[in-house]
């Protein structure tokens, strides 16, 4: 059956005026514009935020933070000292500082698990995906031995752990797998001694662990701006937000009632304030 009841009638004009929008007209030549708007720091202030009253916020975690990332009005530090800030620990907080630059998560890991998702999940809607899922992807896939055999324990939404067959790992890959599990469900990814310990977890996996311990705080959102970040779209102007050195040494300077950036409960051993993260996710 076609569309319209009545063709090549005297009503069939009529039944197609009917059936159409009213005003429509149809689309014609001419020059699609999209919108190359950019985000400004001015642009995401507190202040406009409906979140923001009483000159603070009122909510635990900033909703907006693609957005802050974005317009270089926050950057991957401030993050940070909102997420470790916090811990009274000598050894945590000489590893951080020693880390010149945070551009964010590592694009190529990044691309990893999201070919290898579209393409075994093409269906899927990965805007709403849980935020510990996607943290334990990242660290999976930042290293071979363990992105290969973690492929056939993957679903849509779950990781089967127990499916992942442990041989073959090095003690460099055990942290960071144990990293991953923890962040999968929402816990702290390991004790801060061991985190801050160079003879076990190298470099390269702490700045992974950090990474995923930020996406698992605020999901996918530190994701996305980290792809901007490296195709050069977040600062334009190049500028660093802050001095490379010393990144502890301006906490206190830090405006603690704008963004989420405020004061931590002081508990040893544990990363982020568990009053407002569920099961014990990283909190600020």
């Amino acid at each position: 059956m076609t569309k319209y009841f009545a063709q090549d009638t005297p009503r069939a004009g009529l039944e197609r005026m009917m059936m159409s929008v009213p005003g429509f007209q149809r689309r014609g030549g001419g020059t699609m514009i999209l919108s190359r708007f950019r985000y400004k720091p001015e642009d995401v202030a507190c202040r406009y935020c409906l979140h923001y009253r009483r000159r603070s916020c009122q909510i635990p975690i900033c909703p907006y933070i693609a957005e802050r990332l974005k317009s270089g009005a926050i950057g991957y530090r401030d993050l940070i000292l909102e997420c470790f800030g916090h811990i009274p620990h000598a050894g945590l907080r000489k590893r951080i500082q020693a880390v010149e630059h945070w551009d964010g998560p590592d694009q190529v890991i990044l691309r990893t698990v999201f070919v290898q998702l579209k393409s075994r999940f093409a269906d899927r809607a990965w805007d709403g995906t849980p935020p510990g899922y996607l943290a334990a992807l990242y660290l999976l896939a930042s290293k071979e031995r363990l992105w290969q055999p973690a492929l056939s324990a993957l679903s849509h939404d779950f990781i089967d752990f127990n499916r992942i067959a442990l041989h073959g790992f090095t003690a460099q890959d055990y942290p960071v797998f144990y990293s991953a599990r923890r962040l999968y469900d929402l816990k702290p990814p390991m004790e801060v001694e061991d985190l801050a310990h160079r003879n076990l977890v190298s470099d390269m996996d702490f700045l992974n662990i950090i990474y995923a311990t930020l996406i698992a705080r605020h999901g996918k959102a530190v994701m996305d701006a980290g792809k901007e970040a490296q195709n050069g779209l977040c600062n334009p102007s190049g500028a660093e937000q802050r001095p490379a050195p010393g990144i502890w040494a301006d906490y206190d300077s830090i405006p603690h009632s704008q963004g989420g950036i405020r004061p931590h409960d002081r508990t040893a051993g544990a990363i982020g304030n568990r009053r407002h993260a569920p099961s014990g996710l990283p909190s600020g």
